[in-house]
């Protein structure tokens, strides 16, 4: 019998954590889901190293940022984060609110507001560093952004290595793309968004949840390398997922959803 054989590389570019398959072959669908669930271990060390979301340095400082422009109709908002602890939700009668904690001055994240006529862009960024992005015992990033719930919002998020909680369930979305390199996501689009939703999730290495609606349509496209889809609620149709109203309803959410390496968790909630 052949041996199972994978082999994959970490590196950096524009400091964003990747990982390239070399090669794997001889490999069963049983020991692809092993593998990956070894490596979702692995991947989860790293990025509790990189987060260091529990630790303190005495450099450490707490930043916060407001801005009121809730006169604005439309809300573009771009998110990149280097690697740490993201969480993003609604909440705030603000355009947006933030805290950030990080481990020093220099590692302050950007925040750039624009304005494009009536459409607000907001701006939140890492700073950038030549090289690699240096992830030690003293790093800590952690991000909570709060957003306008009524304002129409587009969202993007780009995050390198870490955990990132998005619950998009809290605004009034027009459409979501989230782009990982490696860690654990957890996306909550679980409600009736009243209108129709696309929204683009791109996980590299990692466990990849998504929390759905059982009162809207969903139609879910789910794609993987290396690890399992598994789906709550759902009639599935080669790599297409779908709810029983997506047969009656003309206001659809529909969710691109892939992942290199490690599992996709579709899940219907109550």
């Amino acid at each position: 019998m052949s041996k199972c054989i994978f082999r994959f590389l970490f590196t950096y570019k524009a400091g964003i954590l990747l990982a390239f398959i070399l090669s794997f072959a001889a490999c069963s669908p049983q020991q692809e889901q092993e593998v990956a669930a070894e490596l979702t271990e692995v991947i989860n060390d790293i990025t509790t190293s990189a987060n260091h979301a529990n630790r303190a340095n005495k450099n450490e400082i707490s930043i916060f940022k407001k801005i009121d422009a809730t006169d604005a109709e439309d809300l573009e908002v771009y998110i990149k984060m280097n690697a740490g602890v993201l969480q993003l939700k609604g909440g705030t009668e603000s355009l947006v609110y933030a805290g950030f904690i990080v481990s020093d001055k220099d590692r302050e994240p950007k925040v750039i507001y624009e304005r494009n006529r009536n459409t607000a862009i907001l701006t939140i960024r890492d700073k950038e560093h030549k090289g690699n992005y240096e992830i030690n015992d003293s790093t800590r990033n952690v991000w909570n952004i709060k957003l306008n719930e009524r304002i129409q919002t587009e969202l993007n998020v780009e995050i390198g290595a870490g955990t990132a909680k998005i619950i998009a369930s809290d605004l009034t979305i027009s459409r979501l793309t989230v782009a990982a390199g490696a860690g654990k996501l957890d996306i909550y689009l679980n409600k009736d968004f009243r209108r129709d939703v696309r929204v683009k999730i791109a996980g590299g290495i990692g466990v990849t949840n998504v929390y759905l609606p059982n009162n809207q349509a969903v139609m879910v496209t789910a794609n993987k390398g290396l690890g399992a889809i598994n789906s709550q609620g759902l009639m599935q149709e080669g790599s297409t997922y779908t709810n029983a109203l997506y047969k009656t309803s003309s206001k659809v959410l529909r969710v691109d959803v892939s992942a290199g390496i490690g599992a996709i968790n579709l899940i219907v909630e109550d």
